[in-house]
């Protein structure tokens, strides 16, 4: 399947989103759109990148960038010691 920018969504389900084919991250908040759909994110809002869905002290984009799961609070201890 072609993934024309390489953010882990096909184009057919970039389409389907909504999101940019030819852009990683539609919105802008510096998480591709394939990692922010997989998690329950949207694609579509920058503003989910300072929320903290799982309240184990990460944002979202931390998360991102840390390797954590933004749904799993138990990556707290993990990223604990990535820092």
């Amino acid at each position: 399947m072609l993934d024309a920018d390489s953010d882990g969504l096909t184009n057919l389900q970039e389409y389907l989103v909504g999101t940019a084919p030819q852009d990683s991250d539609t919105d802008n908040d510096l998480m591709p759109d394939g990692w922010e759909w997989n998690y329950g994110l949207n694609p579509l809002i920058p503003t989910d990148a300072s929320a903290n869905p799982d309240a184990d002290g990460l944002t979202n984009l931390e998360e991102y960038e840390r390797g954590g799961n933004p749904t799993s609070n138990a990556s707290w201890f993990r990223n604990l010691y990535d820092k």
